[in-house]
């Protein structure tokens, strides 16, 4: 069998779509730490405890099957493990010691770690693994990496060869196909082989992981409290304690941070300067290759007059919309693509909209319509995203479009976007972090998969079965530009570019390098923070 070392691409196996604050899917991390763990340089302090400040409450609902917004994905992080996630560095290892392809590339073995323990001490071995991938492949557990799993319409056929080996087989050779198994965090067979909701069951409420923490106490509206696991395979974490407060308003979140409350939030470029000030504070940016997107409801009274699409298109002044959030051109870039503007893949001469007033309001006109009055929804305690609504609010005013704005509360918000059968709002706002390899963008936009954001053009599904099989690169190429063009032209998803997260952290909390800045957790590995002694 041929040893895979090298991959181009990263990705969270899952999707994840994600407002600036919460987010469907996958992770290139941008600092990958070793299996071994990183000793410290110092001592660390016994006992410590970390506060982190999110923005909204993932509940006590912790399964590694269905959770795709930010905050849950955060936590199921902490308390369970992947075989592996490919960066662009190559493959990081967790569960996981290696995967080697066939030569005729359609079966991938994974061998995996010995003496990995559940944190009730029971062991990790194969069937855990087979389990976990087949309940994620069941349609009717709406698993959030299913469309991932799926080859030539065909699931992946996972198979334990004993204790420690698994094998994976897809009907044809994929060019994807070690990128589109990475990220998928694996539960215990054993105690969920009985559950027929993954979604919704006790199990869920206290979970057995294999990951750096357990859980210790969840408090509705106020923290998840995560206490470290003793036996976890990467090393001890050197924090004891973790909590993620919940603080649903930025603004008292940042003053937590400045009064020294908590040690650890996501902020903005305009707190930046306050920040700077606190020399007892320490930012660090980076790029989670986020997309923020303007997207239409064609389905929705006007909308589904193509040119009055183009005519709103037009309108938008994504420079403005983004400078407005966002403050500093050092923190994003303008895109025309639905692939980040960080992406090897992306195509430069994709079907564009530019900021032209006038070539709006002859869309406009050629509309046949007049006294348009649209809602426009975001993410309620996004800060970001209200900024980007006034401008955008005022832009389409020009073109003689009327914007309502419309806040909704989070959770209502994750339910309401990807349904086609609502008819609250006209547009929104929101974002995606999906990862480097195209592959996985299938979910967002193909008719043919997930289709969340309800393209109706059926050879965009088409192109991006043919891409994940074809093993020429330069083929392949050629099929994504094609991909990304008739997104474009279907004139409903309007990419606005591409956005840095920032981390800021008490300046004397240790190991963020070697923990790793990723898309979505934040941390690859918390136990490699640690507060000196």
């Amino acid at each position: 069998m041929k040893k895979i070392f090298k991959f181009m691409s990263a990705m969270m196996a899952c999707a994840v779509i994600s407002s600036g604050l919460n987010v469907s899917a996958a992770s290139s991390s941008s600092s990958v730490p070793s299996d071994d763990s990183v000793k410290a340089e110092e001592p660390f302090k016994k006992g410590a405890q970390l506060s982190y400040a999110i923005l909204d409450d993932p509940g006590n609902n912790y399964n590694v099957i269905t959770s795709n917004d930010r905050y849950s994905l955060m936590t199921v992080k902490m308390l369970y493990s992947p075989l592996y996630n490919v960066t662009d560095k190559g493959i990081e290892y967790f569960l996981a010691d290696n995967i080697e392809m066939s030569p005729e590339g359609n079966v991938f073995t994974v061998t995996l770690k010995k003496d990995v323990l559940w944190n009730d001490g029971q062991p990790f071995t194969a069937k855990d693994v087979v389990f976990t991938y087949n309940a994620m492949i069941d349609e009717k557990n709406a698993g959030s990496s299913r469309s991932s799993l799926m080859f030539d319409g065909q699931p992946v056929k996972v198979e334990a060869k004993d204790d420690y080996t698994v094998e994976f087989t897809i009907p044809s050779p994929s060019s994807s196909a070690v990128d589109m198994f990475a990220g998928i965090f694996i539960m215990p067979e054993h105690i969920y082989k009985d559950v027929q909701n993954f979604d919704n069951n006790d199990k869920n409420e206290n979970a057995v992981g294999t990951g750096p923490y357990k859980i210790g106490e969840y408090k509705a509206g106020e923290y998840v409290k995560f206490i470290k696991n003793d036996t976890y395979f990467r090393g001890i974490p050197k924090i004891d304690t973790v909590y993620f407060r919940i603080i649903p308003d930025a603004n008292t979140a940042k003053l937590a941070l400045l009064n020294g409350e908590i040690d650890a939030m996501i902020t903005t470029p305009a707190d930046q300067t306050e920040i700077e000030s606190h020399p007892e504070l320490k930012s660090y940016p980076y790029t989670e290759g986020r997309v923020a997107y303007l997207k239409l409801n064609p389905w929705n009274k006007d909308l589904a007059n193509t040119d009055l699409r183009k005519a709103i298109f037009h309108s938008v002044n994504k420079e403005e919309v983004l400078l407005a959030a966002y403050g500093n051109p050092e923190f994003f870039n303008t895109g025309d693509s639905f692939l980040p503007e960080s992406n090897s893949w992306i195509n430069r001469n994709v079907v564009k909209y530019p900021f032209d007033i006038e070539k709006a309001k002859e869309y406009m006109k050629n509309s046949g319509l007049s006294g348009v009055t649209l809602k426009l929804a975001y993410a309620a305690n996004d800060n970001l995203q209200e900024k980007q609504a006034l401008v955008i609010q005022q832009e389409l005013g020009l073109t003689g479009i009327n914007v309502e704005i419309n806040p909704v509360d989070i959770q209502a918000f994750i339910k309401l976007w990807p349904s086609k059968d609502q008819t609250d709002f006209d547009m929104y706002l929101n974002g995606y972090v999906m990862g480097p390899t195209p592959d996985t963008y299938s979910a967002l936009f193909s008719p043919e998969g997930d289709n969340m954001f309800h393209m109706e053009n059926p050879e965009i599904g088409k192109l991006f079965t043919s891409a994940k099989s074809e093993l020429d690169e330069n083929k392949r190429a050629e099929i994504y530009n094609k991909i990304q063009d008739l997104v474009a032209e279907e004139a409903v998803f309007l990419p606005l570019g591409e956005n840095k997260r920032i981390l800021t952290v008490k300046a004397d909390l240790k190991g963020i390098e070697d923990a790793g800045l990723v898309p979505v957790y934040t941390f690859d590995d918390m136990s490699k923070l640690y507060f000196p002694e």
